[in-house]
This record gives C-alpha cells, structure tokens and sequence, in this order.
C-alpha cells in the first residue's frame, strides 16, 4: 500500500478543498519554509529549552529568558 501524501499544508488544503482563498499567500509560506524556516527550526531544536538568565554581571536580578536569535523570526512568520 502506497500513501499519496501532499508534501505542503497548500497541497493538502488544495487537495481537500475545491476552493482556496489566498493560496498566493500559502504557495509564498510554503516557499520561505523550504528556504528557510525548516533550517531555523532545525538550528532552535538542537539548541533545546530556553536559558534562564537569573543575574546580570554585577549580580543584579535580572530574570531573562533567552531565546534563539532565529526563534523571533520564526515565530513572526508564523502569525
């Protein structure tokens, strides 16, 4: 037995769908993810859960959390 799987959320929305509202805007995410999304979610999955920056040099409270420099990106693109 064979899946015939859609390899993009587009292509599975297009396939269930009979018509697709904006899938310019789709196609161009699909696009970015390929390109570069998967690489940054990739690169913030090695670097594991988010540091806890407790004090700063001096020893001030400071109470941080430190992300990935790409997760910002990330995340904008997704919303």
């Amino acid at each position: 037995m064979t899946l015939d799987l859609p390899s993009t959320p587009s292509g599975y929305l297009r396939r269930r769908l009979l018509t697709l509202p904006g899938l310019e805007r789709l196609e161009a995410y699909d696009a970015w993810w390929a390109a570069e999304g998967r690489g940054m979610s990739a690169a913030i999955d090695r670097q594991g859960t988010p540091w806890l920056r407790m004090f700063e040099a001096l020893g001030w409270r400071v109470d941080e959390v430190l992300y990935p420099p790409d997760q910002r990106a990330l995340l904008l693109s997704g919303y």
